[in-house]
């Protein structure tokens, strides 16, 4: 089975092929399609399902292919849920973003904090879209610790661990984030 998975983030892509790689599902990416390379959409929705919805699509419309959409937050308790639905937008670059947050952590006790993620799954033949949501529980760290991941994974600890998922690396994080989590019903909504 193809299914383009509509994303510019290289990291999330690798992540979601290693995932799916065993299920016989291909996964195209943007670059697979010249009318869509360029193409940005904004994320102009209130909840992360809204954005994965307009990502999702706004891509498959164009490509005419049943299409995955993702978007993912980062939701940090003593900061009343931020950086939430802009998580991508909390700085200009990954260490900019990093250093806000351990910032604005500096005095914090309370570092509890979950990551979420909720895939869209739009086929553009009948309109429709099927959603999946993923969770993983843990804190931030008071300092980045490992080279390994992507985006806030030198800062981010997942619950029943010890190292952040910057130092973890793809085989721990692959079998307990929440774009696993996602991923795994929608293998299930996918297969049936």
């Amino acid at each position: 089975m193809k299914l383009l998975f509509a994303t510019t983030n290289q990291g999330k892509l690798k992540e979601a092929q290693q995932i799916l790689s065993r299920f016989n599902i291909e996964l195209l990416s943007i670059n697979n399609f010249k009318k869509l390379r360029g193409v940005v959409v904004e994320e102009t929705g209130d909840t992360l399902k809204k954005n994965a919805f307009l990502k999702a699509k706004t891509f498959g419309d164009l490509a005419g292919v049943m299409t995955l959409a993702e978007d993912s937050g980062l939701m940090v308790d003593a900061l009343d849920g931020r950086p939430g639905i802009h998580s991508a937008r909390f700085g200009s670059s990954v260490n900019e973003r990093n250093q806000r947050l351990l910032k604005e952590m500096k005095e914090e006790k309370e570092r509890t904090a979950r990551f979420i993620s909720v895939f869209c799954l739009y086929d553009p033949q009948t309109q429709e879209a099927q959603y999946t949501k993923g969770i993983v529980e843990g804190s931030i760290a008071t300092e980045p610790k490992g080279e390994l991941g992507f985006g806030y994974d030198p800062v981010f600890i997942p619950e029943g661990s010890k190292k952040t998922f910057g130092e973890s690396g793809e085989e721990l994080k692959n079998r307990i984030s929440h774009r696993r989590q996602a991923i795994e019903k929608l293998k299930t909504l996918m297969l049936s």
